[in-house]
């Protein structure tokens, strides 16, 4: 796992380059949405693009972890459909709804029923490198999705610069970023970890979660503030030692989330094991985003060397989807 992770910052230039050869993208119609719809490590790319163009896109975009599509699906939504193996049982479910509403759809894929369905169907393919962990390959499908938003006439090419800062940061930091996750990990070793982020990187705190999850088989919750001051925070009202919080903080935040973020940590530090607040770096919201997630999923694989697990092997996942391939 660890020489997947280290190759993150080469894999966001990569995909700058696989993503440049996409053509400029011409819908039959006119679109008023976009759906993004995707699983696990596929679909939390889309959560983070959403985050990072919602300030600035005209457009709602909406993120789907489903079987189906929601009701108001047509041909004037945009469907963009990642899955990184193509056989992602909800995902391909989703597709085949998007072209059943007649949806102008994009496919991200390495292959698989996606790739198949796509073709038959003259759907516009993106094919990113496969043989690795999907959790691995989220450069890929975030730098795509973007990508396709810029080709579609969404978004502007402000991103690309940005993408490439963040891949020479990374790259040029890597042994601090590395020294800094074991130095968390040793603190979050037999805890419980909380992940808490403002509401504009919700997903980040959600994908330490996910890494969590499955690189050392761990459980891990995550939430927004200031969503959790409205009920989580109660939760806190007994003392727990097995927890532990993390904070994913930005300096730029708005006065009020910092607010939020220092009371919260009043409230909470003397109720679990401790408070630990990780401050994000960079200088674009993009290379925040990108330090937060590769900083987290360093992180998590330190994790997994403590508890002395394989980071790459998830093999409940793989007996649950055989169990649900029987018919």
């Amino acid at each position: 796992m660890d020489k997947y992770i280290e190759t993150f910052p080469h894999q966001l230039m990569e995909a700058i380059r696989i993503s440049e050869t996409i053509r400029k993208i011409k819908t039959q119609k006119t679109i008023n949405n976009i759906i993004i719809t995707g699983m696990g490590g596929s679909g939390i790319g889309g959560a983070i693009v959403k985050e990072y163009v919602q300030d600035t896109i005209k457009i709602p975009i909406a993120i789907n972890n489903s079987y189906t599509l929601p009701a108001y699906a047509n041909k004037n939504t945009l469907v963009i459909c990642s899955s990184y193996s193509g056989e992602t049982v909800e995902t391909v479910s989703a597709l085949e709804h998007a072209i059943k509403n007649k949806c102008a759809i994009i496919c991200i894929t390495t292959g698989g029923a996606i790739e198949k369905i796509a073709e038959k169907n003259k759907i516009l393919i993106i094919r990113i490198p496969g043989a690795m962990p999907p959790r691995t390959c989220l450069g890929y499908s975030i730098v795509a999705q973007l990508f396709i938003l810029y080709k579609a006439g969404f978004i502007k090419k402000d991103f690309i610069p940005e993408i490439e800062a963040a891949s020479k940061y990374l790259y040029s930091n890597t042994k601090s970023i590395r020294t800094s996750a074991k130095t968390l990990a040793k603190k979050l070793h037999n805890k419980i970890p909380l992940i808490y982020a403002s509401v504009a990187m919700q997903s980040i705190g959600i994908r330490w979660k996910q890494q969590m999850n499955e690189n050392p088989k761990m459980h891990s919750f995550a939430n927004a503030i200031s969503e959790m001051n409205h009920n989580e925070l109660v939760g806190f009202h007994h003392e727990n030692e097995n927890m532990a919080i993390v904070f994913l903080r930005n300096a730029d935040d708005d006065a009020q989330i910092k607010k939020r973020f220092d009371l919260s940590k009043k409230f909470i530090q003397k109720k679990v094991y401790a408070v630990f607040e990780v401050y994000s770096e960079g200088n674009s919201m993009l290379e925040k985003m990108f330090y937060l997630i590769h900083l987290g999923d360093w992180v998590s694989f330190y994790l997994a060397e403590l508890r002395n697990v394989d980071a790459v092997k998830i093999e409940v996942l793989d007996k649950l989807k055989k169990e649900l391939a029987k018919k």
